[in-house]
């Protein structure tokens, strides 16, 4: 298992969000620290953890299909460190013009 800490501008293309695909999967949260050919990464200062689709055990690489696409994204945490922003430009009841123009997805 090799493990990345992505910058803070690291787009999470070709990423699954773990938490996802292990429930999708049936599988622990911590089954991919025994994957031999794995990528895990993070953010720096984050706990979440995301994998490459693509260095994903077959059998559960179909099943990644089912995860939400992250193509184009990253965490918001990673997006306000990157920009100096505070994290409140990105709430709507901020009533911040930035709100309306940021595709801000939820991901559990």
């Amino acid at each position: 298992m090799q493990t990345l800490t992505l910058s803070s501008n690291h787009f999470l293309d070709n990423f699954v969000l773990n938490s996802e695909l292990s429930t999708i999967c049936g599988i622990s949260g911590n089954a991919y620290k025994y994957w031999k050919q794995g990528v895990a990464a993070r953010f720096e200062g984050s706990r979440t953890i995301f994998l490459q689709r693509l260095t994903l055990p077959e059998k559960y690489r179909k099943l990644s299909m089912q995860c939400t696409p992250l193509e184009g994204f990253v965490p918001a945490q990673a997006f306000c460190a990157f920009t100096g922003l505070a994290s409140s430009h990105l709430t709507k009841s901020n009533g911040s013009k930035l709100y309306e123009k940021l595709e801000i997805k939820t991901v559990c």
